[in-house]
C-alpha cells in the first residue's frame, strides 16, 4: 500500500474516476488508479479545512488560512502533477520522432525489410527508441510486425508519426521503383509536422511570455520603485512581508507559471544525453570551483571597499561563474556534434560520388576529409587512418572500440555511420543510395536548425532581463530608496539597505528563472545549457545590481 492509498483510506467516501488521469498514472508506472488519486486529494482538502478552522479558534486566523491554503495547493498539485508528468514524458519521447523516422529511412533504403527497418531505428537512446526495441522483441514469431503495433500504441498520441510509420513500413513492401519516394514521403510527413508544432508553438510563446513578463517581471519591479514613496500616502510595508512576497511568493508563482508554458513545449530534437566518463568531462570541477572562489573573492573585497551592504551577493557571483566553468566542458561536447551533424550531408555526397565511381571505401574516406573541413573533417581523417592502419573495416573504423565516433555519442551520426559503412561495401549501387539520402539527412538538420530559431527569437529577451534589465531597474529603485526623502514623517520603517538586499533576492531569482527558461523553450530539458545559462546570468546580475545601485545613489544625491 501506497503513501497516497492510506492517505485515501481516510475518507469515507470516493470521489470516482478520471480515464484521463487513469492513462497519465499508467504512463507514469505509477500502482494508483485515478479514484485513489483524487480520494487523497479530498483527503488533503478536507484535513487542511479542518486544521484551518482549529487554528483559527486556538491561535490565529492568520494561521489557519495559511494552513488552508497549503492544503488546498497540495490537493490541486496532486491532481495537476500526474497529467503535467505525463504530457512532458509523452512529449520527450516524441520528440525523438524525426531522428527515429530518418534512421528508419537510411536503413529502408538499404535493406528494406520491416524487421531490419525497425530493429535498426530501434537502436539508439531515448524512451522512443526503448519502447520501439519492446515491439521489436515481442514480434519475433508474432503475425504483426514491430511497426505495425508501434504505430497502434503511438497513433492516438501523435498521429503524424503514426503515419510516416505506415509510409516507411509501406516502403518495405514496395516496389524498387516507387520505394524512394515512400521514405521521402514519410520523412517528409515526419518533418513537416515537427515544424508544424514548433511554429504553432512559437505563436503562442510570445503571448505567454509577455504574460509572464508583465506579471512576474514588470509589475514587480515596478511596484518596488513606489516602496520609497510608499509612507507618503500612510501604507507601511514590513520587510518581513516585503521578504515573503518578493523572496518566495513571486518566485514560486513565476516557476510554476515557466512550468505551465513548458509543459506546451513539443519536445522536438532533445539534446543527446552525454556519458558521465566522456574524456571532455574529466577533471572539470576543480577548475570550476577555483573559478567560482577567485570570482568570489574578486567580488567580496570590491563590495567592501565600494558596496559593504552587497557583500551577500559575492557568493551569488562566484556560483554563476563556477556554474559558466562548470558546464563548459559539456558546451564543447555539445558544440562539436552539432558541427559533426551538420557536415554529415556533405560527407554522405562525397563518399557516394567516389563509390559510385568505383573507388574503395578507404579512398572514398579519405577524399571526405580532405575535401571537406571541420569536426567531419577530423572525424573522417581518424577512421581513414584507422582503416589504413588497422586494416579495419568501414563499421569498426568508425563505430569500434576505438573508432572515430568513439568522443562523439550522436546517435545521428553513429547511425548515418552504419548506413555509410553498408552502402560502402555495396559498391557502386550503395554510393548512389548515399548521395540520394545525404538530402534526407540535409533536411532533418535544417528542420532542427529552423526550429531552434523561431524558438530563440521569442525567448531572447528573456535572457536580457535577466542578466541586465531587472538588475539596473533594481539597483536604481534601491538607489532611490536610499536617497528619495517622503515628506513629513513618512520615512521608511526599515534601513534601506535591507530593501535592497530583498529586492536583490528577486533579482537573484530572476537571474536564474529567465535565463533558464529561455535556454529550456530554445533546446529543450538539457540542463547543461540551462545550467549555463542561469550561471552566466547570476555572475552578470551579482555584479550589474550593486554596481548600478551604487552608482544611481552616488547620481542621484548630487
Amino acid at each position: 500500500m501506497t503513501l497516497l492509498d492510506r492517505v485515501a483510506a481516510l475518507v469515507p467516501i470516493s470521489a470516482g474516476g478520471d480515464p484521463e488521469l487513469d492513462r497519465a498514472l499508467a504512463l507514469l508506472d505509477r500502482p494508483e488508479d485515478a479514484d485513489t488519486v483524487r480520494t487523497a486529494a479530498l483527503a488533503f482538502a478536507a484535513l487542511s479545512v479542518g486544521s484551518a478552522l482549529a487554528l483559527s479558534v486556538v491561535a490565529s486566523p492568520t494561521l489557519g488560512l495559511a494552513v488552508l491554503a497549503l492544503g488546498s495547493l497540495a490537493a490541486a498539485a496532486l491532481l495537476a502533477l500526474p497529467t503535467l508528468a505525463a504530457d512532458s514524458q509523452r512529449s520527450r519521447a516524441l520528440g525523438d520522432g524525426p531522428d527515429l523516422v530518418c534512421r528508419a529511412v537510411l536503413a529502408g533504403a538499404l535493406e528494406p525489410t520491416p524487421e531490419h527497418t525497425a530493429a535498426f531505428a530501434a537502436d539508439a537512446p531515448g524512451s522512443l527508441a526503448d519502447r520501439l526495441a519492446g515491439h521489436v522483441r515481442y514480434a519475433i514469431g508474432a503475425p504483426t510486425t514491430a511497426w505495425t503495433r508501434f504505430r497502434r500504441a503511438w497513433r492516438d498520441h501523435d498521429p503524424e508519426l503514426a503515419r510516416a510509420i505506415a509510409l516507411v513500413e509501406a516502403a518495405t513492401n514496395a516496389p524498387d521503383s516507387e520505394r524512394a519516394r515512400l521514405l521521402d514521403r514519410a520523412l517528409s510527413v515526419s518533418l513537416d509536422a515537427v515544424a508544424a508544432r514548433v511554429t504553432d508553438y512559437a505563436s503562442t510563446l510570445s503571448t505567454l511570455v509577455t504574460g509572464v513578463y508583465a506579471a512576474g517581471v514588470v509589475l514587480p519591479l515596478a511596484l518596488v520603485g513606489l516602496l520609497p514613496v510608499a509612507p507618503v500616502s500612510g501604507i507601511s510595508v514590513p520587510l518581513v512581508g516585503l521578504a515573503a512576497v518578493y523572496d518566495l511568493a513571486l518566485p514560486i508563482a513565476l516557476t510554476a507559471a515557466i512550468a505551465v508554458v513548458l509543459a506546451r513545449r513539443p519536445a522536438a530534437f532533445p539534446a543527446t544525453p552525454i556519458p558521465r566518463d566522456h574524456p571532455a568531462l574529466a577533471g572539470r570541477a576543480r577548475p570550476g570551483l577555483l573559478w567560482a572562489i577567485a570570482a568570489a573573492t574578486g567580488a567580496l573585497v570590491a563590495f567592501a571597499v565600494f558596496a559593504p551592504w552587497a557583500l551577500p551577493f559575492a557568493p551569488v557571483v562566484g556560483l554563476g561563474t563556477g556554474l559558466v566553468r562548470w558546464t563548459r566542458p559539456v558546451l564543447g561536447v555539445r558544440e562539436d556534434i552539432a558541427a559533426l551533424e551538420r557536415g554529415l550531408p556533405d560527407a554522405l555526397v562525397v563518399v557516394g560520388q567516389h563509390v559510385r565511381r568505383g573507388h574503395p571505401p578507404e579512398g572514398a574516406l579519405a577524399a571526405a576529409a580532405a575535401e571537406l573541413d571541420g569536426t567531419v573533417s577530423t572525424v573522417f581523417a581518424d577512421a581513414s587512418r584507422l582503416q589504413r592502419t588497422l586494416t579495419a573495416d568501414t563499421r569498426t573504423a568508425f563505430l569500434g572500440p576505438h573508432g572515430a565516433l568513439r568522443d562523439h555519442p550522436s546517435p545521428r551520426a553513429r547511425s548515418t555511420a552504419a548506413v555509410l559503412a553498408d552502402a560502402a561495401a555495396a559498391g557502386p549501387p550503395g554510393g548512389r543510395v548515399l548521395v540520394a539520402l545525404a538530402d534526407h539527412l540535409d533536411r532533418l538538420v535544417r528542420v532542427e536548425r529552423d526550429t531552434t530559431a523561431d524558438l530563440a527569437s521569442v525567448t531572447n529577451a528573456l535572457d536580457t532581463t535577466g542578466r541586465w534589465v531587472a538588475p539596473c531597474v533594481a539597483g536604481v529603485t534601491a538607489a532611490l530608496a536610499r536617497t528619495l526623502r517622503p515628506l513629513g514623517d513618512g520615512a521608511l520603517p526599515y534601513a534601506p539597505d535591507a530593501l535592497a538586499l530583498v529586492v536583490g533576492g528577486y533579482v537573484v531569482a530572476l537571474a536564474v528563472l529567465l535565463p533558464a527558461f529561455g535556454s529550456v523553450v530554445r533546446h529543450g530539458a538539457d540542463r547543461a545549457r540551462a545550467a549555463n545559462a542561469a550561471g552566466s546570468a547570476l555572475a552578470v546580475a551579482g555584479l550589474v545590481y550593486p554596481v548600478v545601485a551604487t552608482a544611481a545613489a552616488l547620481v542621484t544625491s548630487v
